[in-house]
């Protein structure tokens, strides 16, 4: 991912937590990162992972393909946590995408309720945990189904943000 687009990414939304979905958003006056909880059964979040998983092989396409012009290949998948309990979602650069098997990847975010795991972390994942991907073509980054539909529990300046640096639709215009 472009510096500039991952750091408006982390610096308004990284993930989801254990307990609901929690969204980063951003660091606080004390240079803390704010998480606000909001519901894990979200209908749009998860009409927003269907439709992501619905266009996961276009994704898969340009990752394998090296399409030119296209880089940054990312996945958000749901990782146990140390509780148990509700899955965290992590955003991972895709290293290896095999036929078969597990999908190796570094984390890209640091993991809120997964002590043993940490930003850079090389980690398998099996295809099966993911909820959503994203890519940059040029400067444009495409995906982020999940992080739209989580728009709506951001503070207004990090929602902002997000908007001006994706383009108005998850897809590229010939994938719509």
């Amino acid at each position: 991912m472009r510096p500039q687009g991952q750091a408006i990414l982390k610096s308004a939304i990284l993930g989801l937590v254990a307990g609901g979905l929690a969204a980063c958003f951003g660091p606080s006056e004390e240079g803390s990162e704010t998480f606000g909880y909001v519901d894990p059964n979200d209908p749009q979040v998860a009409a927003a992972t269907a439709e992501a998983l619905k266009h996961l092989p276009a994704f898969w396409s340009k990752f394998d393909s090296k399409a030119p012009g296209c880089s940054d290949f990312t996945i958000k998948v749901e990782l146990p946590t140390d509780a148990g309990k509700l899955p965290e979602a992590i955003w991972v650069d895709v290293l290896e995408h095999p036929s078969t098997g597990k999908i190796v990847g570094r984390l890209a975010n640091e993991p809120v309720n997964i002590a043993a795991l940490h930003e850079g972390d090389r980690v398998e994942v099996d295809p099966s945990r993911i909820v959503d991907w994203s890519y940059t073509r040029g400067e444009v980054t495409y995906g982020h189904f999940t992080t739209r539909a989580l728009f709506k529990y951001m503070p207004a300046d990090a929602r902002a943000k997000l908007e001006a640096w994706l383009p108005p639709t998850p897809l590229e215009p010939q994938l719509n």
